[in-house]
């Protein structure tokens, strides 16, 4: 931690050493995708607006690759039923 970070910073910190602020579960994420405000609240409260933008677009992000991941493995399951797929994983 940098000298200059300040007391609230260092308060902070002393609070996730302690884990006495939770760490953010898959429902949590989904919940800042709607309300990214919320990380400050429940998570970081020295989060500033750019780090809310920043929070907002990769929890978008990563719920955009959770629904490629759920397209993919349907599709690789349809082709392994339909017979022969094994040969067009490849």
């Amino acid at each position: 931690m940098p000298n200059n970070a300040g007391l609230h910073v260092a308060s902070l910190r002393l609070r996730q050493i302690a884990n006495a602020i939770p760490k953010a579960s898959a429902s949590d994420v989904v919940k800042l995708a709607i309300c990214p405000e919320l990380a400050q609240s429940m998570f970081n409260p020295c989060l500033r607006r750019t780090g809310l933008g920043f929070l907002r677009d990769a929890v978008s992000m990563w719920l955009q690759l959770c629904v490629l991941s759920d397209k993919l493995d349907r599709l690789i399951a349809y082709v392994l039923v339909v017979g022969g797929g094994a040969n067009l994983l490849l």
